[in-house]
């Protein structure tokens, strides 16, 4: 069993592991970044598909009205 730091990330961490995911394997990981306007969204959309061609990029709305949703998924180690 790893131990993590005590902290959200670390909390997260040991959850995904008493739930049986084996964290020396990597996983889809998703990261999420909520903007008021759809232009903000848009910018880092670009951004971050120049940048790291090695993530998934899905730009939406929100549930939360006004609200856009970019959601960057990549395959990697969860590790703190």
């Amino acid at each position: 069993m790893m131990t993590f730091p005590n902290d959200e990330t670390g909390q997260i961490l040991a959850e995904m592991q008493q739930a049986g995911i084996d964290l020396t394997t990597p996983h889809q990981v998703v990261f999420f970044h909520l903007f008021e306007q759809k232009s903000q969204a848009e910018a880092m959309a670009t951004f971050i598909e120049a940048n790291h061609p090695g993530m998934h990029i899905d730009l939406h709305a929100d549930e939360t009205p006004n609200v856009w949703d970019v959601d960057c998924s990549i395959l990697m180690l969860a590790t703190h």
